[in-house]
């Protein structure tokens, strides 16, 4: 866990509906420095208040666990949003998503019915 003083410089919501937060801090020690490399690209928890931790928060929060897993979006997620992607480099003349993905999702039904006996 680290705890380290920071400001939210700013934020703004992505295209997938998450948001980007940007923060700003004092210059960190070598050891939050360190703890900062470790946790890069590391999923957890934000926690952030006004004013410092106290002792019973910070045990608080060293207790909690999480339920998370490694890629929570459903394998028909992850199809739809690489879909997407493609759409946005080669639309194929196609003026909505929603039509691009309908036919897509039509061709790969077709492609796997094809295959059953």
């Amino acid at each position: 866990m680290l705890i380290i003083g920071a400001i939210i410089d700013s934020f703004r919501s992505l295209k997938d509906k998450t948001i980007k937060i940007t923060l700003e801090t004092q210059e960190p020690t070598p050891e939050q420095f360190l703890k900062l490399a470790e946790l890069n690209q590391k999923f957890g928890y934000f926690l952030f208040k006004t004013d410092e931790f106290n002792e019973d928060e910070i045990k608080i929060a060293e207790s909690l666990e999480s339920d998370f897993k490694e890629n929570k979006k459903s394998k028909s997620k992850i199809l739809r949003n690489v879909l997407y992607l493609n759409y946005k480099q080669n639309s194929q003349g196609y003026k909505e998503f929603d039509t691009y993905y309908q036919k897509h999702m039509e061709d790969i039904t077709k492609h796997f019915k094809s295959k059953l006996d």
